[in-house]
């Protein structure tokens, strides 16, 4: 975990513990939380609209700055890390397609751990995930985090029950994606001519030698003509991106 954002979490945490001001992480730091330790820059915070104002002001009074006009982010002057907050009520996870807008955070479990701050829980963090991999764009990152959380929190299937109806076809795909290192009698689940399984695209992408965007267009789910391997075709609802194309954060 990059120590600059380690210690912008926190200042962070200390400040909105001083005004009792309560929130929520997710995003990258909320998925290494549970597990999955890929890289992420910034810090992401869900809060009431009610509480944005003072959490604002304190954190500006404490040496963060504004970024551009009209954005609801700070950079910590100290190590240049960004704050977003996602406003409950408001902000809506993915785009202002998705049908529900962010919960808020007292609504929410309050998870902590080695990592400063109080997260999201697991479940409602892969829900969040689900309609951002869903009206984002092209949020293939998202998906490749859900296969990983479920990977090493292994959740049943029955678990999209508690989803929102939009996102349990979604949960459904990813959650047998997420199956197949489980299983040690499954068969060898190519996902390319040089990939023998999810396990080495994870890797790749763990190691910055392939994007999300690329990562996710390897993945496969139904068996390929010859092979005992995934079919290419994308999750309900997402929209996926071949190799070699597109901007990706």
């Amino acid at each position: 975990m990059n120590e600059r954002l380690l210690d912008t979490a926190r200042r962070v945490a200390r400040e909105l513990d001083a005004i009792g001001a309560d929130y929520r992480v997710i995003g990258g730091m909320a998925v290494h939380h549970h597990g999955w330790e890929r890289s992420t820059k910034d810090l992401d915070l869900l809060v009431d609209e009610a509480d944005y104002s003072r959490i604002r002001e304190k954190l500006l009074e404490s040496g963060f700055l504004p970024t551009a006009p009209r954005r609801k982010t700070l950079r910590d002057a100290v190590t240049g890390i960004e704050v977003d907050f996602l406003i409950a009520g408001v902000d809506r996870p993915g785009s202002s397609r998705a049908p529900v807008a962010f919960p808020s955070p007292g609504s929410l479990p309050a998870e902590t751990g080695e990592l400063p701050g109080k997260y999201v829980d697991l479940l409602h963090l892969i829900e969040l995930k689900l309609f951002s991999a869903k009206y984002g764009r092209a949020r293939e990152r998202d998906s490749i985090d859900v296969v990983e959380l479920l990977r090493r929190n292994p959740l049943p299937r029955e678990s999209l029950d508690r989803l929102h109806p939009d996102v349990r076809e979604v949960y459904a795909y990813w959650w047998k994606a997420a199956q197949v290192r489980e299983d040690p009698d499954a068969p060898d689940y190519s996902v390319g001519p040089d990939y023998a399984n999810l396990d080495e695209v994870s890797a790749l992408l763990r190691e910055g030698k392939v994007t999300p965007r690329q990562a996710v267009g390897m993945l496969r789910t139904e068996p390929a003509p010859g092979t005992a391997a995934l079919a290419s075709s994308p999750a309900p609802g997402v929209r996926v991106s071949r190799p070699g194309g597109g901007r990706s954060d």
